[in-house]
C-alpha cells in the first residue's frame, strides 16, 4: 500500500523593518489507509466491490480488465474467466493511498455479449438459415476426410421445408426454432424414416405430423450457451441441422440438449458440427 502526504508551508515576512516570522507549519488530516471489501455479486460473473477507507471522499477503481470507475461502491462484472487485479485510489483531504487484491472468475459468462455470442446475435438478435447451396447438409468420416453424402443444389428445392427453418439466437441466450409450418422427416442408414413408429413419411411434412413425444421437435424457445469454440443448445428436442442429430450419437427420440463444435463462425457465416468416434455431421448456415 502507498500513503502519499501534502505538506503546505506559510511563510509571512513583515516588510516594516521587522525579520521575518519563523516559518509555521499547518498540520494537516492523517493520509487515509485505503481498504475494499470484495463479496458476490448476483451471478458468478459479478462482485460487489465497496470502499472501506476511513474519511474518504473520493474512489477511483481499476478494475483489472480495461474497466475505470469513480463509484465509492459498485458492482464490477466480468464476461470472460480468470485472475483480475483491482486497484483502489483512496482520497482524504490529507491525500490519498493505494491497495489491490485479486478477483478470481471461474467461467465465462454464457451471455456475454462478446465473441462468439456477439457473431451469434448481433448482440441483439440475428436468424439463421441453412445455406442454399449444395454441401450445407454434410456426412461422413471425422475431419471429412470422405463424404458419405452431402445436399446437392437440387436438394435445396427438394427439402425446401428444410431450407426455410429460422434459427434465433439473442444475446441473452434464448435460442428459438421456427419450422414455418412444416419440416423435413429424414430417415437412418438403412432408409428407415426417424423417429420409427412416428408414422410420417420421408419428406417434407406440416408441422401437424409431429405427435407428442416427438413435437418438442417442432417449432419452440429453448436457451444456448457458448463456451470457446462449444455450441450447446439447451431444451428437451433443441437441435440444429437435422432433429436426429445428437451429441454423441444420431438418435430416434428428443434429448434434453445437443452440442456442436463451432468450425467457423463470422458475421454471416456458422458451420457446426456433431462429432463422432467414426462419423461427422457438418451443417453450413447463413444470415443477411
Amino acid at each position: 500500500m502507498k500513503r502519499y502526504f501534502l505538506a503546505v508551508f506559510v511563510y509571512t515576512a513583515i516588510f516594516s523593518g521587522c525579520t521575518p516570522e519563523q516559518n509555521e507549519k499547518i498540520t494537516l488530516p492523517e493520509v487515509p489507509e485505503a481498504s475494499f471489501s470484495i463479496t458476490p455479486g448476483k451471478d458468478a460473473n459479478h462482485v460487489l466491490l465497496k470502499n472501506t477507507t476511513p474519511g474518504a471522499f473520493m474512489s477511483q477503481w481499476e478494475l483489472g480488465n480495461g474497466t475505470k470507475s469513480t463509484a465509492a461502491n459498485l458492482e464490477a462484472y466480468y464476461p470472460l474467466k480468470g485472475t483480475f487485479e483491482v486497484t483502489l485510489y483512496a482520497f482524504n483531504k490529507g491525500g490519498y493511498s493505494t491497495t489491490r487484491k485479486t478477483v478470481t472468475i471461474a467461467q465465462d459468462d454464457a451471455n456475454a455479449c462478446s465473441g462468439n455470442i456477439a457473431l451469434l446475435s448481433d448482440c441483439s438478435q440475428k436468424v439463421w438459415k441453412l445455406k442454399p447451396s449444395a454441401g450445407s447438409l454434410t456426412v461422413g468420416t471425422p475431419g471429412l476426410t470422405t463424404v458419405y453424402w452431402a445436399n446437392s443444389d437440387a436438394d435445396v428445392s427438394a427439402r425446401s421445408c428444410a431450407f426455410n427453418d429460422e434459427f434465433k439466437f439473442t444475446s441473452k441466450g434464448v435460442f428459438e426454432y421456427d419450422n414455418k409450418g412444416d419440416f423435413w422427416a429424414d430417415t437412418d442408414g438403412s432408409g428407415s424414416v426417424i423417429p420409427a413408429g412416428s408414422g410420417i413419411s420421408q419428406g417434407c411434412n406440416p408441422s401437424s405430423a409431429w405427435k407428442a413425444p416427438f413435437d418438442v421437435w417442432g417449432s419452440g424457445k429453448h436457451t444456448f450457451s457458448v463456451n470457446g469454440d462449444k455450441l450447446t443448445l439447451n431444451g428437451e428436442g433443441a437441435w440444429m441441422g437435422l432433429y436426429k442429430v445428437g451429441t454423441n450419437a444420431e438418435v430416434g427420440s428428443p434429448q434434453k440438449s445437443v452440442e456442436f463444435k463451432i468450425i467457423e463462425l463470422s458475421k454471416t457465416k456458422l458451420v457446426i458440427a456433431a462429432v463422432y468416434s467414426s462419423l461427422e455431421w457438418r451443417f453450413t448456415y447463413e444470415s443477411k
